[in-house]
């Protein structure tokens, strides 16, 4: 039975399932390649709590496998990082 979600950037696994792949509303992802929510909190270098409030905010991708289990797709989390990102003048040591 497909499910769909319409509110948030969430995607929620949809169609057929194997062991090591979901067919999204964006395509097929391999189980193996999404990162853990420890693992996205790393690379945008936050804690795994700010990770869940930007998810709970709608701000960050990701795809639900169930009501509590995350996972993000490492292309979809580089790219939204890109576009999210401080600008270079932003970022480095403050002048006091």
């Amino acid at each position: 039975m497909p499910t769909s979600t319409s509110r948030s950037q969430c995607q929620i696994p949809v169609g057929e399932n194997t062991d090591d792949q979901y067919t999204t509303l964006n395509g097929t992802v391999e189980t193996g390649s999404l990162w853990k929510v420890t693992e996205a909190a790393s690379f945008l270098n936050i804690s795994p709590g700010t990770l869940f409030h930007w998810v709970s905010q709608r701000k960050l991708p990701c795809i639900r496998f169930g009501s509590r289990c995350l996972r993000f797709d490492p292309e979809q989390t580089k790219q939204w990082a890109k576009r999210h990102g401080q600008p270079e003048s932003c970022t480095g040591k403050r002048d006091i």
